[in-house]
């Protein structure tokens, strides 16, 4: 599946960005290192915007990459305990 977000200065084609996982994206998108930084920043700011300190991320936005499936907590896999 094909994910579009749109994020200015970083990603002003408007060119879908494949994903795994709908609005997945790495932190460290090789393909894009500004995007990838782009998306921590935002996990970052949406961890102090619902612990009610200074964010400056708007409820807004927050509506807006939820409507793209923006994945807000990346949880890594786990090791196998073999």
């Amino acid at each position: 599946m094909l994910v579009c977000i749109v994020v200015p200065r970083i990603h002003s084609t408007n060119r879908p960005l494949p994903s795994s996982t709908t609005g997945m994206v790495p932190t460290k998108y090789d393909k894009n290192p500004a995007l990838g930084r782009w998306v921590s920043t935002q996990r970052s700011q949406y961890k102090l915007f619902h612990e009610k300190k200074h964010s400056t991320l708007t409820q807004q936005r927050v509506d807006k990459l939820n409507k793209l499936s923006f994945v807000w907590e990346v949880v890594p896999p786990q090791k196998s305990l073999r």
